[in-house]
């Protein structure tokens, strides 16, 4: 599978194999900007509604949804898994 996300608010999760759309879920109010996953679970996504919202590979559903009352959200991943780089 691979996850997308983009100026619609949704993110995507595509069927790498066949190209087609398993799934569209929408949870950010703005755009989202940047995501990353931790490998086995879960996909973190920022987006300009300064939101994180962590979704759940297995249900596809955004399980934690977090507000950060900072300018810009970014994501990255570290050797830990993924971290949220938040600026003023």
């Amino acid at each position: 599978m691979v996850v997308s996300g983009g100026e619609d608010k949704a993110v995507i999760v595509w069927d790498l194999k066949t190209g087609k759309m398993l799934s569209s879920m929408k949870q950010h109010t703005g755009a989202v900007l940047c995501m990353c996953t931790d490998g086995q679970r879960y996909v973190y996504t920022g987006g300009a509604d300064h939101d994180v919202c962590k979704w759940s590979i297995e249900t596809l559903k955004c399980e934690v949804r977090k507000f950060f009352a900072v300018s810009r959200v970014g994501l990255g991943v570290g050797m830990w898994g993924c971290v949220a780089v938040l600026g003023i």
